[in-house]
């Protein structure tokens, strides 16, 4: 299967991903989990899948993103994680992405942990609507070398910390 291009597991029963579930696929460029009671992204769930450039998650049941969920994962440029009831972004939840062009968080969200998007080099947009996030936290988005667009609307959102926007 080392040539196969776009896997499709949407509207299954999948409630887990194991670290380097994917490694080995080479070629692949697009992997869809949508529609699965997956429940949370453990570290390195998707290490090693470096072609893949769209990676769509939305519609699961994903709470948590643990640290290094995405770690060597470096050609991924849309991650989709709409409609989720993700909670907790951890520190370093999106180490290992590199060029993304859109990162779009669902709704509900509470905690934002410092260092969250700590290892993004490049981010086109960041988009976070509709938050449950009562405060923007010290180093919220510290590693981020280089953001072009940041969007946070339609949220709870009532305090910003000293250095919530500091890159170091």
């Amino acid at each position: 299967m080392r040539h196969l291009k776009k896997l499709n597991l949407d509207s299954n029963n999948i409630t887990e991903i194991k670290a380097f579930a994917f490694k080995g696929l080479s070629d692949m460029t697009e992997i869809s989990l949508q529609n699965n009671p997956i429940r949370t992204l453990s570290s390195f769930a998707f290490s090693g899948i470096r072609n893949v450039s769209n990676l769509m998650l939305g519609h699961n049941q994903l709470s948590v993103i643990e640290g290094s969920a995405f770690a060597a994962t470096e050609m991924i440029q849309m991650l989709i994680l709409n409609n989720n009831p993700i909670k907790t972004v951890e520190s370093q939840a999106f180490t290992g992405l590199k060029l993304v062009k859109f990162i779009f968080l669902p709704a509900g969200v509470r905690h934002l942990r410092a260092d969250a998007f700590s290892g993004l080099e490049m981010v086109d947009k960041l988009k976070l609507a509709y938050l449950d996030l009562s405060e923007l936290a010290p180093f919220t988005f510290r590693g981020i070398k280089r953001l072009r667009s940041l969007t946070i609307e339609n949220s709870d959102l009532a305090t910003i910390r000293s250095n919530a926007f500091a890159g170091k």
